[in-house]
């Protein structure tokens, strides 16, 4: 995926008075070459406030979302050199949006991250996906329920949840203890 910008999703409103926003499948990939825009193959179901994750320079994890206005659990998956999106028979344990998902350990897992349940309440838990296997593990939870777009890292065995909701709060996790501890707050440098 190495030279590309994907656009993936979201909502399509209108501005009109009485006129709900609909969800949008589509995607797009700006090619930092050509410097250009270029249409992909659309998602198998409409998603806002997912979350997306490169694996490898082939492949593109969407996880939950909205459609409208439920909350996903569903999983697709894209393959950018058959341009096309498969829908996973696992789903989320459950129905997320505005969550938080990285890559770690040379890209055999995602974590997932906080969110956004079905009943609109931020959590607080962390999964990590299993990309072989298709198995979710449930991992120490954050010590602040946060939702997310997209200010999770990972870096030398270990997770950042920067802000979100929670605005300049930041916590560290360390994927070989299963632990979360607080980090310094960056709003001092933010004027």
């Amino acid at each position: 995926l190495t030279g590309y910008v994907f656009v993936l999703g979201g909502f399509d409103y209108k501005y009109a008075d009485g006129v709900a926003p609909s969800t949008l499948d589509s995607v797009e990939r700006f090619s930092l070459h050509e410097n250009k825009w270029n249409p992909c193959s659309g998602m198998n179901e409409g998603r806002a406030f997912a979350g997306h994750c490169p694996i490898g320079e082939q492949f593109i994890y969407a996880f939950g979302g909205f459609h409208d206005y439920e909350v996903l659990s569903t999983i697709e998956k894209y393959d950018s050199v058959l341009d096309n999106w498969v829908t996973l028979y696992v789903k989320l344990p459950v129905g997320l949006a505005k969550l938080g998902i990285v890559a770690t350990d040379i890209q055999r897992h995602v974590a997932i991250v906080g969110g956004m349940n079905p009943s609109f309440h931020r959590q607080k838990i962390v999964y990590l996906f299993d990309l072989k296997t298709f198995k979710f593990t449930t991992q120490s939870e954050m010590k602040t329920a946060k939702t997310f777009n997209g200010a999770v890292h990972f870096y030398d065995g270990m997770i950042y949840a920067i802000g979100g909701n929670d605005k300049d709060g930041c916590e560290r996790f360390d994927t070989y203890a299963n632990k979360w501890e607080n980090l310094t707050s960056y709003a001092d440098i933010i004027q």
